[in-house]
């Protein structure tokens, strides 16, 4: 990776910065919606609204606005995404990739709208095997509207060199950081 513009940062940093960027491409939270009830069983033991390896294509992202905190010291970090989506067809389900995330919070917002009117609670879905999470609506989302997704997360870093994973390196006095 290219750091000539980030000159001004430590090499720490720098590899923070890395480790970062790479998160935000494994969060893609590659957006879809709709999709057919299925037999698939998410874990809470509802049918998962999605049965398919490929997500949907019903919504489709237009911005994210990712917050990401590390905790290096009890290894693990905490986020907040928006993304704000327009709505191709009408769905009650929002599927969305995730892997190793606790989704501790989620709302749906349609624009226009403030915050706090949302469309109630939703609920959250996840299917392991495919790596999977639906945001359930209570009421649907309408085509050709605009709505913004508020998610809240939290997980360990990897042990792996998968998703935002921890990793060391010696000073040149062979010290461990």
């Amino acid at each position: 990776m290219d750091f000539s513009p980030y000159s001004f940062l430590t090499t720490m940093e720098k590899l923070q910065l890395k480790h970062l960027l790479r998160l935000s491409v494994w969060l893609q939270l590659v957006l879809s919606c709709r999709g057919s009830v299925g037999e698939t069983v998410a874990s809470s033991t509802q049918p998962f609204p999605w049965s398919k390896l490929r997500l949907p294509t019903d919504i489709v992202p237009n911005h994210y606005d990712l917050l990401i905190h590390p905790n290096l010291t009890t290894l693990d970090f905490t986020g907040f995404v928006k993304i704000e989506v327009d709505v191709k067809r009408d769905t009650k389900h929002v599927i969305l990739h995730s892997k190793g995330l606790n989704i501790t919070s989620a709302s749906i917002v349609a624009d226009g709208d403030q915050e706090s009117a949302g469309l109630g609670k939703v609920t959250v879905l996840e299917f392991h095997p495919h790596e999977q999470i639906a945001l359930v609506a209570p009421e649907p989302l309408i085509a050709h509207r605009k709505y913004r997704l508020y998610i809240e997360f939290q997980a360990k870093l990897a042990e792996g060199f998968d998703g935002f994973y921890k990793s060391t390196y010696q000073t040149k006095d062979g010290e461990k950081r």
